[in-house]
């Protein structure tokens, strides 16, 4: 099908980006290798060496963008946040499994998102599928599939034999088509990173989707706060290229910092554009960053998640998200099956506050001593509820300390013996209370706050102490921007250190 092109407003026709969700085990990587490994051009298909997280088909000769669901929290909260980040959802439903928790959460972010979607029955092959069990329960829940009367295309497939995989293609077509996606050429390119990794030897390397425009070699682009001038890039098969369109998967470098997963792109043909778009933008609230703060925590604990089988992962998941306090939680934001591996650590080491959790798998003495060099925690026990308390240290470890101010006690500056830059020898009598080294001070003249200070030392008849008590005349050395006179008034107080906690949400 040629693209149409819209003279009104220069728009044109771009393909679909979809996004296979579902409960972990259904068989939703099952289909995408499938798709992959047939729709992909055989002599192409080989080039296919690293999981970039998206990629390119060819069907009846119009192009399909596939996004591997990432299958962590944050990405979850990106798409419940509204980014648009694809255009189709597919609905993964084992049919002889039907449907399961985490078919209902991802059915919750799809319609929360406003993403049109199909059910994809999996697994229609195997001796106890049910596929109009699954149709009842979707009814349930408010979902009518097209057999059923519905508007809610369906179609039951076999990713193991390909069964009814082209009759799906087709419906994600007629779907576009219904949908009319459109894309501008004309303008410089925009779209989202959906993935993100620091490699040994290229460095900082994001994949991008480009839902708008054409991204050129040479152009200026800006994600969140950074610039960086695109040099090279390549395309979902490791090919070097000089520009990409509506809806491509590429692979960029070059970055000065490691770029946020869901934070968008702009691309612009000169340095001066992409700076100004860029100081629109905070160094502090990119991304998911951004997205966490609204929630009000002051601690987030970051978990690359490994394990031996996806229940597990499914398992842990549920533990983890009840991992969630006033003071902070514990977010996973890499999950996969087998054993740690460097990619998983180059993640790690990315972003700070981030530990490895390993379940039931082992971490390769040199992946091991990366993640010691980077300061890396690691968890890895064989009995979840281990995993769990370890997560929960590290996350009551990186909560900031309450700091409360307990009053002390007045002292009335008699003489000042010496004065330098930020400190002065004073003397004074404690009038009330008392003075202890290290305490914090405010400095009232006229019963007027003028400064605040710190006490470096005590001294009585030349000898150091540690405290004060009233009635008693004491030297001071003391550590404060203002200049302290006789008859001003020093407020002691002592900052104490509360105990950590965590506090369940009401």
């Amino acid at each position: 099908m040629k693209q149409k092109i819209n003279l009104e407003n220069n728009l044109i026709a771009r393909p679909p980006i979809v996004v296979v969700m579902g409960h972990i085990d259904h068989g939703k990587t099952t289909l995408l290798d499938y798709i992959k490994k047939t729709k992909v051009a055989e002599k192409e298909s080989g080039g296919i060496t690293q999981h970039i997280g998206a990629y390119e088909i060819i069907f009846n000769g119009r192009k399909i963008t596939f996004i591997d669901t990432p299958g962590h929290e944050a990405f979850s909260r990106m798409r419940e946040r509204g980014a648009k980040v694809a255009d189709i959802a597919l609905l993964v439903v084992a049919a002889d499994e039907g449907i399961k928790p985490q078919t209902l959460e991802a059915l919750s972010h799809i319609q929360k998102s406003e993403l049109p979607f199909m059910v994809v029955i999996n697994k229609s092959d195997k001796p106890g599928a049910n596929p109009e069990k699954i149709k009842q329960d979707l009814a349930n829940q408010g979902v009518m599939v097209e057999s059923w009367g519905g508007k809610v295309p369906s179609v039951e497939v076999s990713a193991k034999t390909g069964q009814n995989i082209d009759h799906l293609l087709e419906l994600i077509l007629l779907v576009a088509d219904l949908e009319e996606l459109k894309g501008n050429s004309d303008v410089g390119a925009s779209g989202f990173v959906i993935e993100s990794h620091v490699d040994p030897k290229r460095g900082r390397i994001a994949t991008l989707i480009v839902t708008d425009g054409i991204l050129r070699v040479g152009d200026w682009m800006v994600i969140g706060p950074d610039t960086s001038k695109v040099r090279s890039f390549e395309d979902f098969l490791g090919r070097g290229v000089k520009e990409a369109t509506f809806s491509a998967p590429i692979l960029i470098f070059g970055f000065s910092s490691s770029p946020v997963l869901g934070e968008q792109f702009f691309a612009f043909k000169d340095k001066k554009s992409a700076e100004e778009k860029a100081s629109h933008f905070s160094k502090k609230e990119t991304g998911i960053v951004r997205l966490l703060k609204e929630d009000g925590e002051t601690a987030i604990l970051k978990i690359v998640l490994k394990a031996d089988v996806s229940g597990s992962i499914e398992a842990l998941e549920e533990i983890i998200k009840k991992l969630s306090f006033k003071e902070g939680k514990a977010l996973i934001v890499r999950s996969g099956t087998g054993d740690v591996n460097i990619d998983d650590t180059n993640f790690a080491k990315s972003a700070p506050n981030t530990i490895v959790v390993a379940f039931r798998v082992k971490v390769p003495s040199l992946v091991k001593e990366i993640l010691d060099q980077e300061g890396v925690g690691v968890v890895f026990s064989d009995i979840i509820y281990e995993i769990e308390e370890a997560i929960k240290q590290k996350l009551f470890s990186i909560i900031p300390s309450n700091i409360e101010i307990v009053p002390l006690g007045k002292i009335k500056i008699l003489a000042i013996f010496k004065s330098e830059k930020n400190k002065m020898i004073i003397g004074g009598r404690v009038l009330s209370g008392k003075i202890k080294k290290g305490a914090v001070a405010s400095v009232f003249r006229n019963n007027r706050e003028v400064g605040q200070g710190r006490v470096l030392g005590l001294k009585q008849v030349n000898k150091d102490v540690e405290e004060v008590g009233q009635g008693l005349e004491s030297g001071i050395l003391f550590e404060t921007e203002i200049k302290i006179i006789p008859d001003d008034i020093l407020e002691i107080s002592e900052e104490v250190k509360k105990e950590r906690v965590l506090t369940p949400h009401d």
